[in-house]
């Protein structure tokens, strides 16, 4: 038997979805909103299905939603509890770069000068241990 074909996983991909998003009620599990909803696996499970093509990650999430281990978390709510898990996992120290939404283009700060030896001890001073190093 061939392989599927990209349109028959693409369809696949989107009923499985659709079936995920219906069974976990269609809004976030943490403040009920319905926008910007992603799959979570609520005892983290690595990244490995992270870097698979879709079809292959959306088995991965059914696979967990057959044990219990899916819920639907809203962007926000999403990255608050990755930040905890890779706290609590001690992949990063010290996340709080990572709390704070990125100014808009508009409100950007301009760009600090690293041109003298003080100003980068500073900057590293401030980013150590951010990222667990």
């Amino acid at each position: 038997m061939s392989a599927p074909s990209a349109s028959m996983k693409r369809t696949a991909f989107l009923r499985r979805k659709a079936y995920l998003l219906n069974a976990l009620s269609g809004c976030c599990r943490k403040c009920q909103s319905e926008r910007d909803l992603q799959f979570d696996c609520i005892t983290p499970r690595g990244h490995a299905a992270h870097g698979s093509g879709l079809y292959a990650r959306m088995l991965f999430y059914v696979r967990e939603f057959e044990v219990g281990n899916l819920q639907l978390l809203c962007a926000r709510c999403h990255r608050q509890k990755t930040i905890e898990d890779r706290r609590a996992l001690g992949w990063i120290r010290d996340a709080a770069f990572l709390e704070e939404p990125a100014p808009a283009a508009s409100q950007a700060p301009a760009q600090a000068s690293l041109s003298t030896a003080s100003d980068w001890e500073a900057f590293c001073a401030r980013h150590r241990g951010t990222l667990g190093t």
